[in-house]
């Protein structure tokens, strides 16, 4: 079955009418998009994505009768806007989690455990410091994009998830004769300021 791309008032009666049918036209046309959004460039785990996705949903479904929507592109734009939130929100809970974890010394586990269990493998140990190290730059990214201005940080994160300069323009309600400029403008302003950021 080929999905046919809907427009707001259509996605709208569809949750007036039958909430399930309605999620599910929102899922068809956004849900995918988020998804691989959420895991290439906040590099999130398939079970955080679908949860902060659900989440979209429910609040989509919950409030989306609180706005008064003008146009295509202002639903598109309060959509995306709704999942950038839980986005956000679930990638701070799991930061507030890590840093919360307690490190045991070897001193406090007073013999209970054979040594042979602490032994570590070298490509083990390399992974984990790559982990940490990936883990630094993700923080250290995201330090970075909040300093750019909103326009040219949702610029860049609608480009990394393989937006058309079209649909930016439109989500963005921008003119799209100087996208390329701005967005090589946001690209060199984000790597100056990720150069001058220290962890």
């Amino acid at each position: 079955m080929i999905f046919q791309k809907k427009t707001y008032t259509e996605i709208l009666n569809l949750i007036s009418d039958d909430r399930n049918k309605g999620l599910e036209a929102i899922y068809q046309q956004y849900g995918r998009k988020w998804y691989n959004y959420a895991i290439k460039s906040w590099k999130m785990s398939e079970d955080d994505t679908w949860d902060v996705i659900y989440n979209t949903f429910n609040d989509v479904l919950s409030n989306i009768n609180n706005y008064k929507i003008e146009s295509q592109i202002h639903f598109d734009n309060i959509l995306f806007k709704i999942f950038i939130n839980n986005l956000k929100k679930s990638y701070n809970k799991q930061k507030l989690k890590d840093e919360k974890i307690n490190f045991v010394s070897f001193d406090d586990l007073n013999g209970e455990e054979n040594e042979e269990n602490f032994e570590i493998e070298s490509s083990t140990f390399e992974d984990f410091l790559n982990e940490e190290i990936e883990s630094k730059n993700l923080i250290k990214l995201q330090k970075s994009l909040n300093k750019l201005d909103p326009i040219e940080r949702d610029l860049l994160l609608l480009k990394v998830q393989n937006f058309t300069y079209d649909e930016i323009a439109k989500l963005l309600n921008v003119e799209n004769n100087h996208l390329k400029v701005s967005l090589f403008r946001a690209k060199q302003k984000l790597i100056k300021i990720y150069n001058q950021i220290e962890i």
